[in-house]
């Protein structure tokens, strides 16, 4: 099961307690440096999602180091939280064993990217009610986490099918956040501000510059057009921005 796992008994073949006891279990320094860049690819997946929703070129992102942070902070308490939990569960199994380590570790990520699955679909229904637009390419995703799901569930496997699993995870948990970027950028009240009599929206802060996307106020998206406006620029003195939603 995906949530609590059956533990397996110290003399199956598929038990790989032993090896994973005896083995040399990694430093925390490596694990925290997993987590930093696990959850940097995840952010950067986020930001893409956005960019190329709004039609803005990869190279003006920049790294957002409170959005890094928080994602690590999230991440890592998910980890205590999943250890908790297995810890508790097998408590209370006087009679079973801990299962092996690659098991724990795929076990983690199912549960992270079902997590996120979830989240997903919901941001989409909730899209599709409001605005009557359905998503296509949620089937996409959809169908993915169903195709690692599925071979998942498969009883005895081997640590090496374990991590294969793990790694799956990880893959559609970065699509399933670039995808979640570019609902974000679909569902996001919008910044607006008016100059030369057409829209634009802000799409990210920069240090000292705004980058502004060309927003068509009549098929709610952007048209392509780009602009890059200093902090201080004097357009922006008499000028505020408002939040623009879905008007449809």
């Amino acid at each position: 099961m995906v949530l609590f796992p059956k533990s397996i008994p110290a003399h199956s073949k598929e038990s790989d307690d032993k090896s994973a006891q005896k083995s040399f279990f990694p430093p925390l320094s490596v694990l925290c440096l997993f987590g930093i860049c696990l959850s940097a690819l995840l952010c950067f997946a986020f930001q893409s999602g956005r960019f190329v929703e709004l039609r803005i070129p990869l190279f003006l992102m920049e790294i957002q180091a409170g959005l890094i942070f928080s994602a690590v902070c999230f991440l890592f308490l998910a980890a205590l939280i999943a250890v908790m939990v297995q810890k508790s569960f097998i408590t209370g199994n006087s009679g079973r064993t801990l299962i092996g380590r690659s098991r724990h570790v795929s076990y983690f990520f199912s549960i992270l990217t079902t997590l996120a699955f979830a989240v997903y679909m919901c941001a989409v229904a909730v899209y599709s009610l409001k605005s009557g637009v359905f998503l296509r390419e949620s089937l996409f995703i959809a169908v993915l986490y169903v195709c690692v799901l599925i071979p998942h569930f498969k009883a005895g496997k081997t640590p090496l099918a374990h991590t294969f699993t793990t790694a799956a995870f990880v893959v559609v948990l970065n699509i399933t956040a670039f995808y979640g970027g570019l609902a974000t950028a679909k569902i996001e009240r919008k910044p607006a501000i008016a100059l030369n009599g057409e829209t634009f929206m802000l799409c990210a802060t920069q240090n000292n510059t705004y980058i502004l996307a060309g927003f068509d106020t009549m098929r709610q998206k952007s048209n392509g057009k780009l602009m890059l406006l200093p902090k201080n620029a004097p357009a922006l003195e008499n000028m505020v921005f408002t939040p623009v939603g879905h008007l449809k």
